[in-house]
């Protein structure tokens, strides 16, 4: 069988959280060879341990705490984890045979459940970012040109492919993973919120040519510490940063992902355009019901900003076969 080590990504701030996820982790019946925590710079490692993890000092940010080239790990794959998730103990042997059996260069698992969301919830994903399900039964996640995804409504199978999956829960060909230059996409950690990296990152192996799946068997539990995302909500400027980061990501990935001097897809912008127009009537009821032209300011200079920021970034090429 295929041997796997385990990458978390903490700031060390939930001693709960991350000793759960930890007991987790040393409970699995496939035991990873390693087991790695790349903590921010500036924060405490933590005064407990719960089995032989080792804490490793990284960059701060969500993608660059992921994006690494990880030389002290010698195992076939990388189970990287969120420092908020609980594994049932077969989980680990569960997705390493699937990566065996179905040739997978990343596999991740369906850690949001959007089919079983509340219809609320549902209409409200897709008045505010066009995030919709699909009745397609060959993909779970699939990524649109406008750069908003949509999900399969009603999956039947355990395993799918996809164009991208949750960060929470990756398992990884280490190989693979190093192809993709990962490295590269450290850019969105600038912002001081990573909204988008999950995609940015995942979306890169399926744009490279790499086989990409979704594991629906379930099988952990969410202890959601969301020490990020509760900065993020109480950030001001967070209607600029997503814009920001929705108008750069989608630029990235899917308008110019070979090469920024080269022409766009006409496809892509158009279908941004759609998008954008479909989702204003969303950030106007946002500052209608805050009482405020703020969200809306915020909102719309995100998105002029985004544009500026992507025309004049030099970042390698997205598609890295087109360096060669």
């Amino acid at each position: 069988m295929l041997t796997y080590s385990v990458a978390i990504r903490t700031l060390g701030l939930s001693r709960e959280s991350l000793t759960k996820t930890l007991q987790g982790v040393f409970r699995q019946t496939y035991a990873p060879e390693t087991v790695n925590i790349y903590i921010a710079e500036g924060y405490e490692i933590p005064d407990f341990r719960v089995g032989t993890e080792r804490y490793i000092y990284v960059g701060k940010g969500m993608m660059s705490q992921r994006a690494l080239d990880y030389e002290e790990i010698d195992s076939d794959i990388i189970l990287m984890l969120d420092d908020d998730i609980y594994l049932d103990s077969d989980v680990a042997q569960r997705m390493v045979r699937e990566m065996e059996t179905g040739s997978w260069d990343l596999l991740g698992a369906d850690i949001f459940a959007c089919h079983n969301l509340p219809i609320s919830l549902k209409a409200k994903t897709f008045l505010t970012s066009l995030v919709r399900p699909h009745h397609s039964t060959e993909i779970a996640f699939r990524l649109h040109p406008s750069g908003a995804f949509s999900y399969i409504s009603s999956p039947s199978h355990t395993v799918y492919p996809s164009d991208t999956c949750g960060g929470p829960i990756m398992m990884w060909r280490l190989d693979s993973f190093r192809s993709i230059r990962a490295t590269d996409e450290c850019w969105i950690d600038r912002f001081g919120f990573s909204y988008g990296d999950d995609a940015l990152l995942s979306y890169k192996a399926k744009a490279n040519g790499l086989k990409v799946g979704v594991d629906f068997r379930g099988g952990f539990t969410n202890l959601d510490a969301a020490t990020s995302s509760k900065r993020y909500k109480a950030n001001p400027e967070r209607f600029y940063i997503r814009s920001l980061l929705i108008t750069m990501t989608w630029w990235r990935m899917l308008y110019k992902p070979e090469e920024n001097g080269k022409h766009g897809s006409i496809k892509a912008l158009t279908a941004w355009v759609t998008r954008s127009f479909l989702t204003f009537p969303s950030i106007i009821g946002a500052s209608l019901a805050s009482r405020s032209l703020q969200p809306l300011c915020l909102h719309i200079r995100g998105i002029r900003d985004g544009l500026s920021k992507s025309r004049k970034a030099s970042l390698p090429p997205y598609i890295i076969k087109s360096r060669q």
